[in-house]
């Protein structure tokens, strides 16, 4: 594989590892997490828990 299509393959890869991340933690939030919880089981920062929970509402 050239060294660009291996670099668009990771890059895919890492997209598609944080939209499962963040479907994970809509349910999370949708189950009554809180946001610290759901912060420290998906790893990501609060920030955009926090940002998550506003679009849920």
């Amino acid at each position: 594989m050239s060294k660009m299509a291996e670099e668009l393959y990771q890059e895919g890869r890492q997209e598609g590892k944080r939209d499962q991340t963040l479907v994970f933690a809509r349910k999370l939030l949708a189950l009554g997490e809180s946001v610290e919880k759901v912060a420290a089981l998906t790893e990501l920062s609060l920030d955009d828990v926090q940002k998550l929970r506003a679009t849920q509402a």
